[in-house]
């Protein structure tokens, strides 16, 4: 966040949902108390968490609100995501780690791919999507499009 705050001071990164309770049960908080080093990076107030279960039409709406949509599983065996189906649907720009679904949706420049757990990278494409509303547009109706075929609305 603070590289993208340099240029785009009115971002705000919205993390929704709760751990997934696998991981809860296996990790405990680990993984939220994880996002700490944002507090000390002093962005606290562009860093909101919604650490709660998220119906699937809140999810819809936080979705729908977003410029871009950021999905970042840390491994490739990821076979599904729900919220980017959500995302793509909504006609959102995405940037996404390549685990399997990512990588076969996102293909065609429906998407940003991005290497695994690499923050900086993550900033430097979102920071480039803020920049260029043309190539932004453009992203976001190739995912819709995309949607579209598997809703058989498209």
């Amino acid at each position: 966040m603070p590289s993208i705050l340099t240029s785009h001071s009115d971002t705000v990164y919205l993390i929704a949902g709760a751990t997934h309770p696998q991981i809860r049960a296996r990790e405990g908080d680990r993984y939220r108390l994880s996002y700490r080093p944002w507090r000390r990076a002093r962005v606290e107030q562009q860093v909101l968490f919604v650490n709660r279960f998220v119906s699937p039409e809140e999810m819809a709406s936080l979705v729908g609100s977003a410029d871009i949509y950021i999905t970042s599983y840390c491994h490739e065996a990821q076979a599904v995501s729900g919220t980017l189906a959500y995302a793509m649907g909504a006609g959102k720009a995405i940037i996404s780690t390549p685990y399997w679904y990512a990588a076969e949706v996102l293909d065609k420049g429906r998407g940003v791919l991005v290497p695994f757990e690499n923050p900086a990278a993550i900033a430097t494409a979102t920071i480039s999507l803020l920049a260029n509303d043309e190539a932004r547009q453009a992203m976001r109706e190739r995912a819709y499009l995309y949607a579209g075929r598997w809703s058989g609305s498209g």
